[in-house]
């Protein structure tokens, strides 16, 4: 018997990145050919005009025809794509064994997107890593001023069919991860017109993408009320029940959310506290400075703690809110509440 090949695994984070853009690429190529292949019988002004031929051919189609050709699992480019991602996956998994940290799929993990909303945001993120694809996207998408990707043309390269693509739209919905956590946004055409759903244009948020570049710069938008600190050597403490049980709340594998409220006479006793504790379990701290937050309308408070959760997250820091008591009067009760909602987010403790 022949012994089975062992994985190659992936040396660095962006060896990973850059074999699953190979992956997307390969589809892009496949749907490139085919329409070379269909241009060869159009009208070389088709697209300034509408012609009676042209709307035969759309009517004669069934409905929700995709302009796109379908690789079905079954066809020759649909195994060579899904033999790609197979290998790529193993790669992955022997790089994880040996303790590779990989940004792509450590995003996966952390937001909760399956390999259908990872391949949507790579999709995406192609024109922004590289601009030859804001006209290679437009080629496909038979629009010069459709630099990006739209919501159809995602569909078009990632469903088998009409009925995957209806299914598949769940993935663009408000509370669906690639927008919840603000992954992906949508965005008008420079033109202002407003496009019907799948015609939205997406792109990835900016700190993500530098995030997955091994970016570790923290979001400009949160900058102003927030810092993240890598305890440094010096900062800890010990002693007592108390502090073994303040520590507990940082240990890996606890029921999340807990709460410590550090309170205290005025100074910073309170903050070396969770500095030292986020030490011990080598995790840094993000501080948060609600006084200066607060000063924002409940709707612009609200996405910007999405964002300062988004940030924690992907450091795996622990929220440290500064000035707290800002929220005890009546007058900020939906400040509180939407403040409440949006940490209930965090597998993580949070210092008060």
């Amino acid at each position: 018997m022949m012994a089975s090949a062992v994985a190659i695994p992936f040396p660095d984070s962006m060896a990973h990145l850059l074999a699953g853009i190979e992956c997307i690429e390969t589809l892009i190529r496949l749907q490139i050919g085919r329409c070379r292949t269909a241009a060869k019988d159009q009208d070389p002004y088709r697209g300034l005009y509408i012609s009676d031929a042209e709307i035969d051919s759309l009517l004669d189609q069934p409905f929700g025809a995709s302009p796109y050709v379908v690789f079905t699992a079954a066809s020759e480019a649909g195994q060579l794509i899904e033999a790609m991602r197979s290998q790529c996956a193993a790669r992955q998994a022997e790089a994880e064994h040996n303790g590779i940290r990989l940004r792509l799929a450590e995003l996966a993990r952390k937001f909760g997107l399956n390999r259908w909303e990872l391949d949507c945001l790579l999709i995406c993120a192609l024109p922004e890593l590289d601009l030859r694809y804001e006209r290679v996207y437009a080629y496909l998408q038979d629009d010069v001023t459709r630099k990006h990707a739209t919501v159809d043309f995602v569909l078009g390269l990632l469903c088998d069919s009409f009925p995957q693509r209806l299914a598949a739209r769940r993935h663009f919905g408000a509370y669906a991860p690639l927008f919840f956590w603000k992954l992906l946004e949508r965005f008008e055409d420079s033109q202002g017109g407003r496009a019907p759903g799948p015609g939205h244009l997406l792109r990835p948020d900016e700190r993500i993408i530098r995030w997955l570049l091994e970016g570790d710069e923290p979001d400009p938008q949160v900058a102003s009320c927030s810092k993240l600190v890598v305890p440094a050597s010096g900062c800890e403490l010990s002693g007592g029940e108390a502090w073994e049980r303040l520590s507990a709340l940082v240990r890996p594998g606890a029921d999340w959310p807990r709460i410590a409220y550090l309170y205290g006479p005025p100074g910073n006793a309170g903050h070396q506290i969770a500095l030292a504790l986020c030490r011990r379990h080598e995790r840094p701290l993000l501080t948060i400075r609600l006084a200066e937050a607060t000063r924002l309308d409940v709707a612009e408070f609200n996405a910007l703690l999405r964002r300062v959760v988004r940030e924690a997250i992907l450091h795996d820091a622990i929220p440290c809110c500064e000035d707290f008591d800002v929220f005890l009067t009546d007058e900020k009760r939906p400040w509180l509440e939407a403040f409440a909602a949006e940490l209930q987010l965090l597998k993580a403790p949070i210092f008060l």
